[in-house]
C-alpha cells in the first residue's frame, strides 16, 4: 500500500496533455486523476502520450484508465480504515482494495488543494509497486517499433524495452526506454 499526491482534474474541464505533461513533471508524478461526477479514472503519462500520438489535444477526451474506487466512511467503518491518515491503516487498506479488485482508491471525505493552478488530491494504491509508478516523472517511450510508452511496465530511462521481441528496431539494435518529451 502507498499514498501519493496526484493532479486531479474535471470531466467537463479542457486541460491540455502538454499541460499536464508538464505538470506531471513539475509535480515529479506519472499519473493524473480524471472526476466525471462521482467516478474517478487514473490516466498514467503513457496513456497521455499514446493518445498525444494519436493527435487527441485534451487530456479528458483520453479514453480508458484505471478505475478508482472511492473510499467512504462507511468504508471506513466496517474495514477499520483511516481516511486521513491512510498509513495507519496499510494492511486493511490493502484488504479492501483486494476485496473489491481494484487497484486504487480515493480516500473521502478527501480535501484536494490548490497548488499554484494545479489541484492535487490523495490516492491510495494497492501495493508499494503501484506508487512507485506514480512516482515516475512525465512518461516514457521506446525508440522500437511500433511505438509504445510507459510507465506499465515500470521502466527507467536506459533500460531495455521490456516488450522486446513485440517490438523491434530496422538497425536490429535492442530498443531502449527514453525519457518523452
Amino acid at each position: 500500500m502507498d499514498s501519493i499526491d496526484v493532479p486531479i482534474y474535471k470531466q467537463s474541464g479542457r486541460i491540455g496533455i502538454d499541460d499536464a505533461l508538464g505538470e506531471l513533471r513539475r509535480k515529479e508524478r506519472g499519473g493524473v486523476l480524471i472526476q466525471d461526477g462521482n467516478r474517478y479514472r487514473l490516466l498514467f503519462a503513457g496513456d497521455l502520450l499514446r493518445a498525444r500520438r494519436a493527435g487527441v489535444l485534451n487530456v479528458q477526451d483520453v479514453s480508458g484508465g484505471e478505475p478508482v474506487m472511492v473510499t467512504t466512511e462507511e468504508h471506513a467503518i466496517s474495514h477499520g480504515l483511516d481516511l486521513h491518515e491512510p498509513h495507519r491503516t496499510r494492511r486493511q487498506f490493502e484488504n479492501i482494495l483486494d476485496y473489491y479488485n481494484h487497484s486504487y482508491t480515493l480516500p473521502m471525505p478527501s480535501q484536494p488543494s490548490t497548488t499554484g493552478t494545479t489541484t492535487i488530491t490523495k490516492v491510495v494504491t494497492r501495493s508499494e509497486d503501484l506508487g512507485q509508478m506514480l512516482r515516475m516523472t512525465g512518461g516514457y517511450e521506446c525508440t522500437g517499433e511500433p511505438k509504445h510508452f510507459f510507465p506499465r511496465p515500470y521502466v527507467r530511462a536506459g533500460d531495455n524495452c521490456p516488450r522486446r521481441p513485440e517490438c523491434s528496431r530496422a538497425d536490429g539494435s535492442t530498443p531502449k526506454v527514453i525519457s518523452s518529451s
